[in-house]
């Protein structure tokens, strides 16, 4: 092999471990779209029956893994709430991006999505 042949060869090499390196470093996105939580949930009953949906709070679960709750208080003044969520198994993680977060057992009676921490109970209908 001549001088310029072995340059050449050995910068093939480094460039495609390289390659590698930054292929490897790169974080897997994870995406959503045929997750059932996917979409839009409007309050429908909670511990105390039926909710009326003037004061309905609404998850929106992005495919992205990214979503907002937007809700209303006692006074009428509407906030939203930003989020990241993940499902593992018949959990769902939510974690608000003001450092705050939920974790439910989930599952589906008839359509509705049910979040359930252990005291609370609340029922959701697709919007």
């Amino acid at each position: 092999m001549t001088s310029g042949k072995i340059k050449t060869y050995i910068l093939l090499s480094i460039l495609s471990v390289l390659a590698v390196v930054n292929v490897s470093c790169v974080e897997e996105e994870v995406y959503y779209f045929n997750d059932p939580i996917w979409g839009s949930w409007i309050l429908a009953y909670d511990n105390y029956g039926p909710v009326s949906p003037d004061y309905a709070e609404v998850y929106y679960f992005g495919s992205d893994g990214y979503g907002y709750l937007d809700w209303y208080d006692e006074w009428g003044t509407r906030y939203v709430d930003d989020f990241s969520w993940t499902v593992n198994g018949d959990h769902l993680d939510i974690f608000y991006v003001d450092g705050s977060y939920e974790y439910y057992n989930y599952y589906f009676r008839n359509g509705n999505l049910v979040l359930d921490d252990g005291y609370n109970y609340f029922e959701y209908r697709r919007y």
